[in-house]
């Protein structure tokens, strides 16, 4: 590694320092970036070849790779199925202003409100309900939890050996901001209110990292898989190809909404209560 990418790798590390990751030593990784929510591999790169994708695919965990390079359409697909994220030159630009602005004048207070599921099981009703757990109750505490909730649809098509191949589907979810858990329900037809009555957990995962989260899970659901038969040599082979939908083939509606969760406490042990509809 030159001294200029010995730089850069610094630089990166100070990046994550600045948005309270932990910066550890890996034998695997450039750097290991580590806080509450999860533990990134990171790898730093200039210039990315076969060699390199090749030794990527047979890492495991989550692995964010970042080159100050530009990445060719291509071989950014190829490297999306392989990695968790991926920071080329222009998610860089933002990436390293944002860390210099927040070191500078500290952490801006979110823009990004939210709307609110209505309370509908009171303080009373979340003790009788832990009662039939425990037996007994000690307390309960109100949060409001994060969730970037979305609707999407698919609409892809590709060829293979004269074949076309659609990839289609729609669906809605919400995903954890604090945690980045992602759940396959509906939200669209909750009671919604504009004020909260408790506690007002703020979002770990910004928009921008959830549509990316978001459309991960998407590509995943709705991969195509297409079995093929060709003949090699006089023998019939079978394989089967995956074909996974293109960021520009997901439409994605998302925004924030806080869902009052009620943590119901007895002696050593705890429940946490849906706010909405008293379910565990």
């Amino acid at each position: 590694m030159g001294e200029i990418m010995k730089e850069f790798l610094e630089l990166m590390k100070e990046v994550f320092r600045i948005h309270g990751y932990d910066v550890r030593t890996d034998e695997l990784f450039d750097f290991l970036a580590v806080n509450q929510r999860e533990e990134l591999g990171v790898i730093v790169l200039e210039r990315i070849d076969s060699k390199d994708l090749s030794r990527i695919r047979k890492l495991n965990g989550k692995i964010l790779l970042i080159t100050p390079r530009r990445i060719p359409e291509k071989v950014k697909e190829e490297l999306e199925r392989a990695v968790y994220e991926i920071w080329d030159r222009e998610r860089l630009e933002r990436e390293i202003g944002k860390a210099i602005i927040k070191e500078l004048f500290g952490e801006e207070e979110s823009e990004e409100r939210g709307g609110f599921v209505k309370l509908c099981v009171s303080e009373e009703d979340a003790m009788w309900i832990c009662r039939s757990f425990f037996g007994r109750c000690d307390g309960a505490h109100l949060r409001y939890l994060p969730f970037w909730v979305y609707e999407y649809d698919v609409r892809g098509l590709r060829e293979q050996d004269g074949e076309l191949i659609r990839i289609s589907g729609s669906g809605e979810g919400a995903l954890n901001a604090v945690t980045g858990e992602n759940y396959w329900i509906s939200l669209k037809n909750v009671e919604r209110t504009e004020e909260a009555e408790g506690e007002m957990l703020q979002p770990e995962i910004d928009y921008e990292e959830a549509v990316k989260e978001v459309k991960k899970r998407i590509k995943e659901r709705h991969v195509v898989r297409k079995s093929f038969k060709r003949i090699v040599r006089e023998s019939l082979i079978s394989e089967v190809k995956k074909f996974y939908p293109e960021d520009g083939e997901i439409e994605l509606k998302m925004e924030l909404l806080y869902i009052p969760v009620w943590e119901v406490r007895s002696r050593d042990r705890r429940v946490e209560l849906n706010g909405y509809n008293g379910e565990p």
